[in-house]
């Protein structure tokens, strides 16, 4: 979960994006968590992030699944069920397939 006027997640997605690369057997998307979905988009494409994303301006994703209002956080979902989540940032594709491994 991210949003364009963050500057943690403008640093992150480009992690994300490469993890999401080198490894298919995961379905990786961001949910963009603002109300204007043309910064977000904005910023995808500034980033050259090619990763899905939904525009969740209702916060109907944060809001269904409980999770803390901060940005960046990111949920592990496995079979429909949230495994595990992780409100900080990651700052390589190590540390976050480390995350990744200990949950799934």
């Amino acid at each position: 979960v991210w949003a364009w006027w963050c500057e943690p997640c403008r640093a992150e997605l480009p992690v994300f994006d490469e993890f999401a690369n080198q490894h298919p057997e995961y379905a990786v998307v961001g949910v963009h968590a603002d109300r204007n979905g043309g910064n977000g988009a904005a910023m995808l494409n500034d980033l050259g992030v090619g990763l899905p994303s939904y525009q969740d301006d209702s916060n109907t994703f944060a809001g269904t699944l409980g999770l803390p209002s901060v940005v960046p956080i990111t949920v592990v979902v496995d079979n429909g069920e949230v495994v595990a989540t992780f409100p900080r940032t990651f700052a390589s594709v190590a540390e976050l397939e480390q995350a990744v491994a200990e949950v799934a």
